[in-house]
């Protein structure tokens, strides 16, 4: 999980969305598992995700990795804003953290760990992405 808050949190210090996490993965990603691969191991990442994470119930998986569904419509109250902010970047950990875990069981823990390296170099690049770990 600790890697996937911080996959996330380099896309938000980068100005990006919380949603823009996966759009960089398929980026560097697609290429070695393909674009195909890349979708399905995402469609599965976000279903399992659905489970704990309600506010991705109208979530779809895109293409080029994107995630749609109701992020962008904007809220009455500021304390609605910021508790949906906080909703969406847990969601989006949640999403990031099944896909990493799926890729893990894929292609392997020090292979996947090298690729994510070379999308966010040095982001979190330290910490394990076990199962038990990877979970909330």
């Amino acid at each position: 999980m600790r890697l996937a808050t911080g996959l996330v949190d380099a896309e938000l210090a980068r100005g990006a969305s919380v949603w823009h996490a996966t759009v960089r993965l398929h980026a560097s990603l697609a290429k070695m598992v393909g674009a195909s691969g890349f979708d399905v191991l995402l469609a599965r990442a976000l279903l399992i995700a659905k489970k704990n994470h309600p506010i991705l119930a109208d979530f779809v998986a895109g293409p080029v990795g994107a995630l749609t569904g109701k992020h962008d419509s904007a809220n009455d109250s500021a304390n609605d804003s910021s508790r949906d902010h906080v909703a969406n970047k847990q969601a989006a950990v949640a999403v990031v953290a099944c896909f990493v875990e799926l890729l893990v069981v894929l292609i392997g823990e020090d292979l996947t760990m090298r690729l994510l390296h070379d999308v966010w170099q040095g982001a979190s690049t330290g910490a394990s992405t076990s199962a038990t770990e990877s979970k909330e």
